[in-house]
């Protein structure tokens, strides 16, 4: 037996009407259906619908947290841990696919060629003129 039908079935035995439970609840008498229905898909949320089915019993006499248990039965939200030995497995393959995808360095030369190629304008300029200044001054120190 749901959770709805169970607590229907109460409800009807104490002689209770709907409209009673809604006014006691201030639950709206078409959301009282839907639980009595197990709609429980058509309430705003998981959280709401225990705390309507709580109220809900609790407003015809019954244990709420019987109530809820009914609810937890059929309506549980299941948890599963995550296998840790598997997914490190996963990681160790996907670490060693990324590092033999890394290309080859190039030689030296070609990557303090290329640090050149970076050199704004301005400073290779002024390298220049430095360089042909120590040049010069050897050339003259030498005289």
């Amino acid at each position: 037996m749901t959770v709805g039908q169970y607590l229907k079935m109460e409800r009807e035995l104490r002689g209770i009407t709907l409209d009673h439970v809604a006014s006691v609840t201030k639950i709206s008498p078409h959301i009282l259906a839907f639980i009595e229905t197990d709609q429980f898909d058509k309430l705003p949320s998981r959280t709401f619908a225990k705390g309507f089915v709580k109220a809900y019993a609790k407003s015809i006499g019954l244990n709420p947290d019987e109530a809820v248990l009914r609810y937890d039965e059929v309506h549980s939200v299941k948890i599963t841990t995550p296998n840790y030995s598997q997914l490190y497995q996963q990681h160790k393959v996907e670490k060693t696919a990324k590092n033999t995808e890394k290309p080859a360095k190039p030689k030296r030369e070609f990557r303090i060629a290329e640090r050149f190629k970076k050199i704004h304008v301005s400073g290779k300029v002024i390298f220049i003129i430095i360089a042909a200044l120590v040049v010069a001054a050897a050339y003259f120190a030498s005289r």
